[in-house]
């Protein structure tokens, strides 16, 4: 009789494969599911936070920390979940030491990791869980509307030096093609072709500095010093403005680098969480640990 339950039981142990794929599906949608979720709840109070005006509202650098801690904290806590499920599912072959019923365990929770992240990437990748783009691309025409109707979204920073370097004292900018100023439009693209070679070159030749002042002092009627002043000052601004757009294109590229660590580290701490839950929810499944008591109404 014993010989018979011993071979039943090594027959049983036979049966159950090494690899649980429903429980590591189960495990892998759970945790699609709690990030779905809780990302979506996250993009709500970030979107409350942000001003469109940019005039209140926390700080940029205040809502860049609190949408990384949370995007850490949904991603590791939901593989946590999702890895505990597949864990407590899997059904365990008893002919394998505590040790290889560990390791079992936690590689199915390393696979739910993985199958999780694919998705996220794949859903991602086709926009059907892109929450937050969707998000923040409905604040960006809020923000777009918003400046439009205040008359900002049309300013061009080289028409508006231009305009100001050949601003008649007391009088409207000319920035439309007028005989009697002497400003003709294919004058004003030759003064913002200079102006913008300066930017490129990184200094402008003297006479090209020269024949731009004399073009002010010919348009607007000003004296000479008035005219090589006004100049200065617009290639000034000019550089000015170039200096801000590689300062933000130099912030942009190392927030880039930071991202791409940050991301990477925050999966790496998600695979271990989703390894150690899974080994919880084999030894809770072992051990047979009862949690009825959480789902009873009475």
């Amino acid at each position: 009789m014993n010989s018979v339950q011993t071979a039943n039981v090594v027959d049983g142990a036979a049966s159950v494969p090494h690899v649980d794929w429903s429980a590591i599906f189960a495990g892998a949608l759970l945790a699609s599911a709690i990030g779905f979720i809780l990302m979506t709840f996250g993009s709500g109070l970030g979107l409350s936070l942000v001003d469109p005006f940019g005039k209140e509202g926390a700080s940029p650098v205040l809502i860049a920390a609190m949408v990384g801690l949370w995007t850490a904290w949904v991603v590791v806590s939901s593989f946590m979940a999702g890895g505990y499920l597949a864990g407590r599912m899997r059904r365990r072959a008893f002919d394998a030491s505590e040790h290889e019923v560990d390791v079992r365990d936690g590689s199915h929770g390393l696979v739910v990791w993985a199958m999780g992240v694919l998705i996220a990437g794949y859903l991602a990748a086709s926009g059907i869980a892109n929450v937050t783009g969707a998000v923040a691309s409905s604040a960006g025409s809020v923000v777009s509307a918003s400046a439009s109707a205040i008359g900002e979204s049309s300013a061009d920073p080289m028409a508006l030096v231009t305009d100001s370097l050949m601003r008649k004292d007391g009088s409207q900018s000319t920035s439309e093609d007028n005989s009697s100023t002497g400003m003709s439009s294919q004058t004003r693209e030759e003064v913002a072709r200079l102006l913008a070679s300066s930017v490129a070159s990184g200094d402008i030749k003297p006479e090209d500095q020269a024949y731009l002042a004399s073009v002010v002092e010919r348009v607007t009627g000003v004296g000479a010093e008035e005219a090589e002043k006004r100049v200065s000052t617009a290639i000034s601004t000019v550089e000015e403005s170039a200096q801000k757009a590689k300062s933000v294109a130099e912030s942009a590229r190392k927030s880039g680098i930071l991202f791409t660590f940050l991301a990477a580290a925050i999966l790496i701490i998600s695979a271990v969480a989703a390894w150690w839950s899974a080994t919880l929810g084999g030894k809770h499944r072992d051990e047979a640990i009862d949690f009825s008591h959480l789902t009873r109404w009475k």
